[in-house]
């Protein structure tokens, strides 16, 4: 996973890419901490050059979900595409974060 933040005056921006999978549960505290942090009203992930993402990783977002939603924060994915969109839709998580 490699991953940009961007802080805008209305929204945290992290842009990731790669793959997101178990071996990034190590790095993704680093996310979370910006999230937390960041004191802004929304989170937008932005996914169009995240090429795979395993259950891990989506449990990884779900934790960052967790995270900016405890801090009543709304939460946006925004471009993912393929099989990454396709497990985010089969997984439902339209139900918790908006899918753009």
């Amino acid at each position: 996973m490699n991953y940009t933040g961007t802080k805008h005056p209305d929204r945290l921006i992290l842009a990731i890419s790669g793959r997101l999978t178990f071996a990034d549960a190590t790095q993704f505290p680093e996310v979370v901490a910006r999230i937390r942090d960041c004191g802004l009203r929304i989170v937008e992930f932005e996914l169009g050059r995240l090429e795979f993402m395993d259950s891990s990783g989506m449990g990884l977002l779900l934790t960052a979900y967790d995270v900016a939603h405890g801090a009543g924060m709304q939460m946006l994915v925004r471009n993912a595409h393929g099989s990454v969109l396709a497990g985010l839709e089969r997984a439902q998580f339209d139900r918790l974060m908006t899918l753009i």
